[in-house]
């Protein structure tokens, strides 16, 4: 985790052209993302961080052009950035635990017959928390698959209980691993089980 006030690092000339084509925030938040990658893979993968052949257009998944290069996965919120890495493919998301959010309006619009009964059992405060952590985690499986926020975020449904991420509509399941870390609500889903003693993060 990368927080946003840091100095933007350098990039390859290349994203500077794709990130001159963004503007304002979005354009710093690209610059900033892709510095801290180069810099944080560079020592893992035995690369110069501008040698590093990460190929990471804007709103693309990125991809590192070697043989076993493993799997990356970006998450923004306000004040951080959040990127992972991992031989085994993954998608990833944050939320901040403070973030306000209209529950009723996500629920009714975004969450599962089942998810909404659960929610509406719960008090105010612990409403509040599920409906964020349910958000990370449908997120996260949407990124995984490359789907699209709005179109796929009500086919996915959240088990707790079995630690599961179903896509009834696409006959897709997806292990989940979420959490609550300091001030975030995480969420890492995959379609291989990643033990939660092998998620290391790395806080800045």
């Amino acid at each position: 985790m990368i927080p946003k006030k840091l100095p933007i690092l350098p990039v390859s000339d290349q994203e500077i052209k794709w990130g001159n084509y963004l503007s304002g925030h979005k354009k710093k938040e690209y610059f900033h993302s892709r510095g801290y990658i180069r810099q944080a893979l560079s020592s893992i993968l035995g690369f110069h961080p501008l040698d590093l052949p990460l190929y990471a257009p804007p709103e693309k998944t990125p991809i590192i052009n070697i043989e076993d290069g493993g799997h990356l996965g970006i998450s923004h919120s306000k004040d951080y950035l959040l990127f992972g890495y991992s031989q085994i493919n993954f998608g990833i998301d944050l939320e901040p635990s403070d973030r306000e959010i209209i529950s009723e309006r996500i629920i009714e619009r975004f969450y599962s017959d089942k998810e909404i009964k659960l929610l509406n059992s719960l008090n105010n405060i612990e409403k509040r928390k599920l409906t964020l952590q349910l958000w990370t985690s449908k997120e996260a499986s949407i990124k995984f698959h490359k789907g699209r926020l709005f179109d796929d975020i009500k086919s996915w449904e959240c088990n707790f209980k079995l630690n599961k991420m179903i896509n009834y509509k696409k006959n897709l399941t997806l292990y989940l691993n979420a959490f609550k870390f300091i001030d975030w609500y995480f969420s890492i889903v995959s379609n291989k089980l990643i033990k939660e003693e092998n998620i290391i993060i790395c806080y800045q």
